[in-house]
């Protein structure tokens, strides 16, 4: 199972173990899903770009939430079926099944939507702590994950809506006094404290504050270069040829601060070893 960190998918060993692993019956996945997904949050803990096998198991995971999700759902709305994790998480809630039942088409009940993500992020949450994540690694999983279910799902929303109910939230309470970000720098504890700063400047990488994003260019600038890297391609930023030179791709958003701009551009330049011609 060590293999499960092997980044060269052509590897024969590698191979071998993901076949292994795609093909388990439902009753040894059960027995095994734990370990299995320890071993891939730890390549992610690593920083390890996720192979197709550890796609393939937090893929699983999430189906099996969404399968756990809804017929608990049809429990609630309709008394269909048998109650599960889901139904038994919303009866903490004092949500409980409805009193009528119906042969119609469900449709969801709003009260229970509501609580769909947070049960999502209960059960992630059981996972991060048992491998002691921290906050930067944990938003950093989600990011990661996000492009893992729209290559294969498509939708985001509910994953979108964990990142924004909840990180956002924690990182701005984490980074709200300044002294934390420019005198202490405790932001750079943290596994991976780029994470920290996308979230306190928002997850949508179509629309960034200008505000957020001056307030946060001196700790941006402390990153380490792999971590400054990581923070500008999250929002797709990189040096790309224009011409005869090179500038930032998406570089409209840095109309503001033409220094800023051309200090990111240099470092980035710097970092992946492009150098302009004479």
């Amino acid at each position: 199972m060590k293999h499960l960190n092997q980044k060269d998918e052509n590897d024969k060993i590698y191979e071998e173990v993901s076949f292994f692993i795609k093909n388990m019956s439902q009753t040894n996945w059960e027995k095994q899903v734990e370990r299995l997904e320890k071993l891939a949050i730890n390549q992610i803990q690593n920083r390890i770009n996720p192979n197709q096998l550890t796609k393939y198991i937090f893929q699983r995971k999430l189906n099996a939430l969404e399968s756990v999700l809804e017929d608990g759902r049809r429990y609630i709305d309709a008394n269909w079926g048998d109650e599960n994790e889901f139904t038994d998480y919303l009866t903490e809630l004092g949500i409980r099944p409805r009193v009528e039942t119906s042969t119609e088409a469900f449709g969801g009940n709003q009260e229970i939507h509501e609580h769909r993500v947070p049960f999502v992020l209960k059960k992630f949450d059981k996972l991060f702590n048992d491998c002691d994540l921290d906050i930067s690694q944990r938003i950093y999983f989600y990011n990661i994950f996000l492009n893992i279910w729209s290559n294969t799902n498509g939708d985001t929303s509910m994953l979108r809506n964990i990142l924004r109910s909840n990180y956002e939230v924690i990182a701005a309470h984490i980074l709200k006094d300044k002294e934390y970000l420019f005198e202490t720098g405790k932001y750079l504890e943290q596994q991976f404290p780029e994470q920290l700063l996308i979230a306190k400047l928002g997850f949508d990488f179509l629309k960034i504050d200008e505000n957020i994003l001056k307030e946060l260019r001196t700790p941006i600038f402390k990153l380490s270069d792999e971590e400054f890297k990581d923070f500008w391609m999250y929002y797709d930023i990189e040096p790309i040829k224009q011409g005869q030179g090179i500038v930032l791709k998406a570089s409209s958003m840095f109309n503001f601060d033409q220094e800023f701009y051309d200090s990111i551009l240099e470092r980035l330049m710097r970092i992946n070893g492009i150098k302009l011609s004479l």
